[in-house]
């Protein structure tokens, strides 16, 4: 109940920051909930969650890669896809860890599978388990306006496990973030930072 409660909180604040239509903040703030309390019954030994709610438009990186964490939730609203994932066995590994392009990654493209808009994704990183691999994927290409070649903008909802041991915090990207533990009480001390980070993380992984 106190993890559901400072969900609400965090994501309330960042729908306030966001200035959204109504339903949509609501839908937003329903899957930021639901998918809380998922990451906290499987990641039980985590004590914060990051919740950031961001658009990317010219700003996104389409690299192949995997996440430097323990797990992260993601879910797109707009744009034409969601993220673009594939097995391992579609990988080869000695070009994803040395910087090699693209099209050199990706064995066959025809196995590259997407999430749709409104899905939600469920991604472990590299610090899941020692036993477990991170799952291999990106973001969407860029995709333009066909009638005036304006980029396709992207609204996500990302929920994060950062570190093993690590269940709330919230950013936008264009508001600061807060922090709190699932475990704490009430009248803890809410910590405000600037997270400007997140795409830059598939350049350099």
């Amino acid at each position: 109940e106190l993890l559901s409660s400072r969900l609400n909180i965090v994501v309330k604040d960042l729908l306030i920051a966001a200035n959204l239509p109504e339903v949509l903040g609501k839908q937003i703030q329903q899957d930021a909930c639901q998918i809380g309390k998922t990451i906290a019954s499987v990641c039980s030994s985590s004590d914060y969650l990051t919740v950031k709610l961001e658009v990317f438009g010219n700003n996104s990186c389409s690299r192949w890669h995997m996440d430097n964490f323990v797990c992260r939730a993601i879910v797109s609203y707009t744009g034409e896809i969601g993220t673009e994932y594939t097995n391992d066995e579609n990988v080869d590994f000695h070009e994803l860890q040395h910087c090699g392009c693209n099209e050199h990654i990706i064995k066959d493209m025809k196995l590259v599978k997407h999430a749709n808009l409104g899905d939600m994704l469920f991604i472990k990183g590299k610090k899941f388990s020692k036993d477990v691999s991170g799952l291999v994927h990106k973001s969407p290409e860029k995709r333009y306006y066909t009638t005036n070649g304006n980029i396709v903008n992207r609204l996500v909802l990302k929920v994060d496990v950062e570190f093993s041991g690590d269940l709330t915090s919230s950013s936008s990207s264009s508001s600061s973030s807060s922090s709190s533990s699932s475990n704490s009480s009430s009248d803890d001390v809410v910590e405000n930072n600037n997270d400007d980070d997140d795409e830059e993380e598939e350049q350099q992984n």
